[in-house]
């Protein structure tokens, strides 16, 4: 048996230009100067307190938790489908699914009401086995969430890959002792998540099932 365990923003919903505007709203609504572009791009996947927090380049928990409340409520807001998922991830997961040797995980820096709205929103609630979130486990690139997701499954880390866009998965993978898999198309460059100890990096979900067998050759 074996565990893929997939991150969601940036690697299979393509959410980058909706948290930016999030992002931007939540700023505005403070009266803060804008982030730069590659900072919020660069710190997606990391929970939302930890985010706003280096976003802000500050540790005053108040005004962390005036952002964290703005993005909320704009969150809120948001009509339905403003993160889609990337061209190619439902047949990957309806492939993977479908075989009695792999289960698989989330793993991602939403909370578990974003995440369930996501899920929901692109019909993949019943694609995933473990569910891990900052809601019950430290932030990436903490390996919490992969221990919870393999205590879950009850499988080792030698049996579990985690597939990811940011640095923070691969670190997190590397901590957990599992593979990690960085993907092309997310919000961080390929080479980044190279030197942060990808084993591969995937051009489309196409090559998912050849590198994961590759893997675990």
């Amino acid at each position: 048996m074996r565990l893929v365990v997939f991150d969601m923003d940036g690697t299979l919903v393509d959410s980058g230009a909706e948290i930016a505007r999030r992002v931007a709203c939540a700023f505005a609504a403070l009266g803060l100067p804008q982030p730069p572009e590659q900072a919020v791009r660069a710190n997606v996947g990391l929970s939302l307190q930890i985010y706003m927090g280096a976003l802000a380049e500050t540790d005053d928990a108040t005004l962390i938790g005036e952002l964290v409340k703005a993005y909320r409520a704009e969150t809120a807001k948001s009509p339905p489908g403003q993160m889609p998922l990337f061209e190619g991830a439902r047949e990957a997961l309806e492939r993977l699914n479908a075989r009695a040797d792999t289960v698989l995980g989330v793993a991602t820096g939403k909370g578990m009401v974003g995440l369930k709205r996501a899920l929901a929103e692109n019909d993949l609630d019943h694609f995933f086995s473990t569910l891990q979130t900052p809601d019950h486990n430290p932030s990436k690139p903490h390996p919490g969430m992969l221990h919870s997701a393999m205590q879950a499954i009850g499988i080792s880390p030698a049996d579990t890959v985690m597939v990811g866009d940011a640095v923070f998965d691969m670190e997190m993978a590397q901590a957990a002792g599992v593979r990690g898999i960085g993907v092309s198309w997310g919000l961080q460059p390929p080479e980044d998540l190279s030197r942060a100890g990808a084993v591969a990096i995937l051009g489309s979900f196409a090559d998912l099932d050849a590198v994961l067998e590759a893997s675990y050759a």
